[in-house]
């Protein structure tokens, strides 16, 4: 920063400490000796948000979204930017706090001004990845078994997403499952070729063809909601990675509340789907931090109690534990700005985990498909 950079919130002046800037978005971290630290999220022209409207719109549901999961004292508002003074100030006025989506509306009308959401700055040391890198063996699985009943417990709590995508078809339903899984192959495909990986990886992008294209697939989604036809299909966190992920913890004692931010607010095809593709995302990040087995079938074995069909759910969850990978290495990949990747660079090392992660999801699918083909014969 060339020079002091301040945030006027509420009549208070916040000083910028860092700044977290890329093509979709800036976030301004501020202090104030009385108020403490706040997080100003400010949209830019992002691929899902190009026009004002978007942006608005998605910042307002940002909020709502997060106060249904995680409280009101977390998010200090929605607010309005009066002005924004590059490399001086970031002027808020008073901040609103829709809850529903009639206040979204109400808001959307009332000022004509971009929004910035405005929420309190949660320490690092309670951040998951930090966490789990610092404790030892018998502390993280206390933790681990924490975290998954509290995302069982934000599951059920979760609103039903009882309705269609942009095709016109239902969440949930095997068409609607397909698109997307075929959508993030092709994007991971995409990132492959960008940095010349391609051939490299032809490999793994036949077997996860296949994988996708088990021609008992879709009826397996079909039996998922038939069988427990509430609460599968939900309005989801939709980004569950270990960043994202706060425990609050006191003289090294777990304390009961978890904190789950930034929940994905810009399209309902990244946060309304199978409550076990949701859990998916964090299971992956675990065994890709900790590269322990047991951790990943730990989390399992204790978010699948909660399903009607244990054989089913597994098999999904595997699916959906796949895709979470492809889409966490693409997304690695399309950081990184210049064409080509060394081996040894430090970016290059989580890419080559959910790749290897991948892989062998794809083995342990292949192996139960045994137990699914007798499940399913005694369904149909």
């Amino acid at each position: 920063m060339s020079r002091q950079e301040v945030i006027c919130f509420e009549g208070r002046f916040y000083v910028v400490t860092e700044k977290d800037i890329n093509r979709e978005r800036t976030i301004f971290y501020g202090s104030n000796k009385e108020m403490g630290e706040i997080v100003v999220k400010v949209l830019g022209e992002g691929t899902f948000w190009s026009t004002k409207e978007e942006r608005r719109k998605c910042i307002l549901t940002a909020y709502r979204r997060g106060v249904e999961v995680n409280g009101e004292d977390i998010y200090l508002g929605v607010a309005p930017i009066g002005e924004l003074i590059k490399d001086k100030a970031l002027i808020l006025g008073p901040p609103c706090t829709p809850r529903s989506e009639h206040d979204i509306k109400k808001a959307l009308l009332d000022t004509p001004l971009e929004y910035a959401l405005v929420l309190k700055r949660l320490p690092t040391s309670g951040r998951l990845d930090e966490l789990l890198s610092t404790r030892d063996a018998q502390w993280i699985k206390a933790l681990l078994q924490h975290l998954i009943l509290h995302v069982k417990e934000m599951h059920k709590r979760a609103k039903v997403a009882d309705m269609a995508d942009k095709y016109g078809l239902r969440f949930g339903s095997p068409g609607q499952v397909m698109n997307k899984l075929n959508h993030n192959i092709r994007w991971f495909e995409g990132s492959l070729i960008q940095k010349g990986l391609r051939e490299e990886y032809a490999d793994l992008l036949e077997r996860l063809r296949l994988v996708w294209a088990w021609d008992k697939l879709p009826l397996l989604l079909e039996w998922r909601i038939k069988l427990n036809p509430k609460h599968i299909i939900i309005e989801a966190h939709g980004d569950l990675h270990l960043g994202n992920i706060f425990c609050l913890i006191k003289d090294g004692v777990i304390l009961e509340r978890v904190i789950m931010l930034d929940l994905i607010d810009f399209y309902d095809d990244y946060f309304c789907m199978d409550r076990l593709s949701d859990v998916a995302m964090l299971i992956v990040e675990v065994e890709a931090l900790l590269g322990k087995v047991a951790w990943r079938e730990l989390m399992m074995k204790e978010y699948l109690g909660y399903e009607s069909n244990e054989v089913i759910a597994r098999y999904l969850l595997r699916l959906y534990m796949i895709e979470k990978a492809i889409v966490r290495a693409a997304v690695g990949l399309d950081a990184i700005e210049s064409q080509s990747i060394a081996r040894g660079d430090k970016c290059w090392e989580p890419i080559s985990r959910f790749l290897s992660l991948a892989d062998r999801y794809i083995d342990m699918l292949e192996s139960e498909r045994y137990a699914v083909d007798k499940c399913l014969a005694t369904l149909v």
